[in-house]
């Protein structure tokens, strides 16, 4: 008798699928199954659970850009409002702190096809460096109230965003592990009802999870300076959404008589 196959019916956010295997396999098939006994039947069954979490930590990314004739004078600028800065950042203990990347390069700002001395050349070139200082925290309130702070001394935002803490991902996982592994359960004593055995195991099991979707993260504006910088800046706005999680978890059933 060839091996035939049994479908599941998908169920809200499970989703299920069985295939079942006769004990008197054909002779092209008889050496996977020489381990099965008269009576058995192996079932293969996933089921997959997702719930959407709100997102918890608050992070922020912003760059100070300087340009000059002179290098010198671009380093030390942004080395003076990066170490005020971070001074801000660190004086809040619940916003975790680092500096990024820093570069000085040299550029051209009206380049020409025609041949300059390098006198004209030196005389034309501009300075030009940044950097940029990375916040991280689950205190809203004091993180955007830094973040205000820091775009007031020249800096830009490169990105503002809601991500899940691993930790708050991790004690979700478990739930939903449980919750298919129940479903799972669930279905194979079913099946082994529907095929008249009387007995089932559980023989295999993988877990696999993590996110998915992710959902727009955040609002952030904020009121931009004159060119003196003058008026005074508002705090930017953000606000958590959610983000989906997952759990699949796979497994094969041994039906028996």
């Amino acid at each position: 008798m060839k091996p035939y196959i049994l479908t599941g019916m998908v169920a809200g956010a499970l989703i299920l699928a069985a295939s079942i295997v006769t004990t008197t396999p054909s002779e092209s098939t008889a050496q996977s199954f020489d381990n099965f006994r008269p009576g058995q039947t192996m079932i293969s069954l996933n089921a997959t659970e997702q719930m959407e979490l709100k997102q918890d930590l608050l992070m922020a990314s912003l760059r100070i850009e300087q340009d000059d004739k002179d290098a010198k004078n671009v380093q030390d600028k942004i080395n003076i409002l990066m170490k005020q800065a971070v001074d801000i950042a660190k004086s809040e203990s619940e916003i975790k702190t680092s500096t990024g990347q820093y570069n000085v390069y040299s550029f051209d700002p009206n380049p020409q096809p025609n041949q300059m001395t390098p006198k004209e050349i030196k005389e034309r070139t501009i300075w030009r460096g940044q950097q940029t200082i990375d916040l991280q925290s689950k205190n809203k309130e004091k993180t955007l109230a830094v973040v205000g702070q820091i775009q007031a001394l020249g800096f830009a935002t490169n990105s503002m965003n809601y991500v899940l803490t691993p930790e708050q991902m991790e004690d979700y996982k478990d739930a939903l592990m449980t919750k298919a592994l129940e479903k799972i359960h669930a279905r194979a004593a079913k099946a082994a009802k529907a095929l008249g055995k009387r007995k089932f195991d559980i023989v295999e099991v993988n877990i696999d999870g993590g996110p998915v979707m992710p959902q727009p993260m955040m609002y952030a504006k904020a009121m931009a300076m004159d060119s003196a910088g003058a008026q005074e800046m508002a705090a930017p706005v953000a606000e958590a959404g959610n983000q989906t999680i997952s759990m699949t978890v796979n497994a094969r059933v041994m039906m028996r008589d």
